[in-house]
């Protein structure tokens, strides 16, 4: 290698290393300094500074527990309209499209009836032939019962001719031939009287047999007469015409779907709820439902059924809530709509209620002896709604079953971070709010009302909180 080259690559590593060198004792230079120039942190112990909180009292309520699930909406009155005989529409009645309202024995379309006429004409033929046949009957029956009466008379005669004829052979008078013949005379008497009673025997069968013909005829006609009933396709009930499935000309057969119409005074929702509320639900519980997004709209439906069974493998039970509505209404609940329903148990239990956005992490953050303490809670339920009794404005609660003694505060806001042993100073936003309410209606901001005092909490009017619930107002810290 040349001494050239040699000297240049020896200047470079140099090189590097000095700058690398520099920027190293830089950055040490860096951190000592921002280490000596730190603020000290306060260590006391006994954190003599003293922090005002937000807090409330809690309290035991009687409430009654709120249950959730999901489901779509169906319409209870919901007809899809079959054909019921093969035919050809010959006619659609006017304006019958999708969406138009229909009230019930409303024609909505005509078939051929050309062929059920037909039946219905040869039916009542065959009846007239049959009732022709029973008055025929009706005079053979008179007819057979005079030869009765007829041969009942010749045997009569027979019978004293063949006494008269033994008699006088027995007085020698009359020959025995004479006898034969008087008897001849007496068996074929006999023989036509007999003939006449079968005949007249006969007539009850033979007028049954024309009377189930005559029945069966008639129902023959019941048939045709339906038939030619069925090519009037109307509505089966009050509604509005989801679909209309045929077209003029076409033949239809037996079954196949014409239309559909859906009535919306009636709506029926099945919700899942989890099989654990089944004790607390029974029929005629109020439901709430409610939709999401802009503009929801919410409904107050009643617990009609409830399904028997629970599924094992989702471990929910089905409830039905049923909903009767005014079908015009602009914010009527449609068919097909999922929806989320809130039903409220029958049996009210004692718990005590917290806001929800106190609770953290199962965890409340209380004031006893003028110290933050921390306390694990349990969280048996959430409840949704305004708690007047608590004099706060969240719409979101929990629960709990632990109970909380008289000296002892939770902190409003849970999110805060406080160690624990701090010396607080509770305000009673409860108290606040109550005299807020009592006195002047809502609180006001101090900084906009001048009389109101600078230690008041202030309802703003959307809620804050730790991001777990919403509340209807937010209750904010005191001026220090």
């Amino acid at each position: 290698m040349p001494q050239r080259t040699r000297i240049g690559l020896l200047a470079s590593i140099v090189t590097r290393i000095v700058i690398s060198g520099c920027v190293l004792g830089g950055a040490l230079g860096i951190f000592l300094w921002l280490s000596f120039t730190r603020d000290e942190l306060n260590t006391d112990a006994n954190h003599t500074t003293t922090q005002r909180v937000m807090a409330f009292a809690p309290q035991t309520l009687a409430v009654r527990r709120q249950w959730s699930g999901f489901g779509t909406a169906a319409a209870i009155d919901d007809a899809r309209i079959p054909a019921r005989v093969a035919s050809t529409v010959i006619a659609i009645a006017p304006d019958m499209l999708a969406g138009r309202p229909i009230a019930r024995g409303e024609l909505i379309a005509a078939l051929d009836p050309a062929d059920f006429e037909r039946q219905v004409e040869v039916t009542r033929e065959s009846m007239r032939e049959i009732d022709a046949q029973m008055v025929r009957l009706d005079v053979e029956e008179t007819a057979w019962r005079e030869r009765v009466d007829l041969a009942q008379a010749d045997v009569a005669i027979a019978e004293s001719d063949v006494a008269r004829v033994e008699s006088a052979a027995k007085d020698l008078a009359a020959q025995q031939r004479e006898v034969d013949t008087a008897r001849q005379r007496l068996i074929a008497a006999q023989r036509a009287l007999l003939a006449a009673r079968e005949a007249l025997d006969m007539v009850p069968s033979r007028r049954n047999g024309l009377a189930a013909m005559r029945e069966g005829v008639v129902s023959s006609n019941r048939l045709a007469q339906l038939a030619l009933e069925r090519c009037r396709i109307e509505s089966p009930i009050d509604g509005v015409l989801q679909t209309v499935d045929i077209k003029l000309g076409e033949s239809v057969q037996p079954g196949q779907q014409v239309a559909r119409v859906v009535g919306l005074a009636r709506i029926e929702v099945p919700l899942l709820l989890p099989a654990s509320a089944r004790p607390q639900v029974g029929l005629g519980d109020e439901v709430l439902l409610f939709e999401d997004g802009a503009g929801a709209r919410s409904w107050t439906a009643l617990v009609a059924r409830v399904a028997p069974e629970d599924d094992p493998i989702t471990r929910t039970m089905t409830l039905f809530a049923e909903l009767v509505q005014d079908p015009k209404s602009p914010t009527a609940l449609s068919p097909g709509r999922f929806v989320q329903g809130s039903v409220r148990a029958s049996v009210a239990v004692e718990r005590v209620m917290l806001p929800r956005r106190s609770v953290r992490s199962d965890r409340v953050m209380v004031v006893r002896d003028g110290a933050i303490h921390e306390r694990s809670v349990t969280v048996d339920f959430t409840q949704s709604g305004a708690l007047p009794e608590l004099h706060l404005p969240d719409l979101e609660w929990v629960a709990v079953g632990e109970t909380f003694s008289e000296d002892e505060l939770i902190v409003l806001d849970g999110a805060r971070a406080i160690p624990v042993g701090t010396r607080a100073e509770a305000v009673r936003a409860d108290q606040l709010t109550a005299r807020a309410e009592t006195e002047r209606g809502p609180a006001t901001d101090p900084a906009t009302d001048p009389g109101a005092d600078p230690d008041a909490a202030t309802v703003a009017g959307t809620g804050t909180g730790t991001g777990t619930g919403g509340t209807a107002g937010t209750i904010t810290e005191p001026r220090r």
